[in-house]
């Protein structure tokens, strides 16, 4: 990594901590809201506090490509989003951190499949992050505690994955706070559809609470708004790898926090388990990532956008 990019790489790390914050609360508010409902409005908060800001950032008119694009990484994002709120409703915070980094582990076997290229180094850490999943399941023990919740987080592990490698791809050259808002407002329209069609019988017995305020805010404006536009700048000047290896402390946070407010009893077998994950993750970032695109690509497709007038 360029030395000019270091003050990106360490500005990131404030985004793994917001995202493990997300996760607890998350997990206090989806006993009281239906998922996809939680989902639309973080995210329908997070879409307007970048939209918001455009003219404070100078954002320039919206283009095709964005609009396409921004629905493609927002395909990612709700399934992602939709699974790992769906599995906080059985599984505690530290395992929802531990298995949501599966996604780092992910992103460099995705690569090697769209490139058609074998190699040992992503399959090997992959195993890595196996055992530590059978690890922190107990089964090693006789007795498996996995449930239903940690497959969900799991599936949306894969979305994650997707998502960091659209990001990569398709970000260079792309207004980043545009092609927050875009992708934002996509997770928005699929998750009111969604609550309208799956969710409309829950909404008689929810009973709005002014506690709930705070949290939504916090998670719409910070850890959806501002984080998302953190990721896609970042990823759009950072390597997909370093900042991969960055969000590898999202685990560590979640698995702090879950700890200090009761969701979990250290065990052996939480700590074995979080210790193979987070290394595979860490390993997975630093040696198993190939960049989908080069630099001559990358500054191809700058220099399109730039000459890109057509607008929407």
């Amino acid at each position: 990594m360029a030395a000019k990019n270091l003050p990106y790489a360490i500005a990131f790390l404030f985004v793994p901590a917001m995202w493990a914050s997300n996760i607890i609360l998350v997990k206090d508010l989806s006993e009281d809201i239906p998922t996809f409902a939680l989902v639309l409005i973080t995210y329908g908060l997070g879409a307007l506090t970048v939209l918001a800001a455009r003219p404070l950032l100078k954002a320039p008119k919206f283009t095709k490509r964005e609009w396409m694009y921004g629905a493609l990484i927002g395909v990612m994002v709700f399934a992602a989003t939709g699974f790992q709120f769906l599995g906080l409703l059985y599984t505690t915070p530290a395992n929802s951190g531990l298995f949501t980094i599966l996604y780092v582990i992910f992103i460099p076997v995705i690569v090697l499949i769209i490139k058609r290229r074998f190699s040992y180094r992503p399959l090997l850490f992959a195993v890595i992050g196996l055992i530590g999943v059978v690890v922190l399941s107990g089964a090693w023990e006789g007795v498996v505690s996995l449930n239903r919740g940690d497959a969900f987080t799991a599936i949306g592990a894969v979305f994650w994955a997707l998502q960091f490698v659209l990001l990569e791809k398709y970000s260079p050259g792309l207004n980043s706070v545009n092609l927050t808002v875009t992708y934002l407002v996509f997770v928005t329209l699929a998750a009111a559809a969604t609550t309208l069609i799956a969710e409309n019988s829950a909404y008689g017995t929810m009973a709005p609470q002014s506690s709930w305020v705070a949290s939504l805010v916090f998670m719409g404006v910070v850890t959806i708004g501002l984080c998302f536009l953190i990721q896609t700048f970042v990823q759009s000047k950072v390597p997909a790898s370093t900042v991969a290896m960055l969000c590898c402390t999202q685990s560590l946070f979640a698995l702090l926090f879950s700890l200090i407010l009761g969701y979990d009893e250290v065990t052996l077998a939480l700590i074995g388990g979080a210790a193979l994950i987070t290394v595979s993750a860490a390993l997975s970032a630093l040696y198993g990532q190939e960049p989908l695109i080069g630099e001559e690509e990358a500054d191809g497709r700058a220099a399109d956008a730039q000459g890109d007038a057509r607008t929407v």
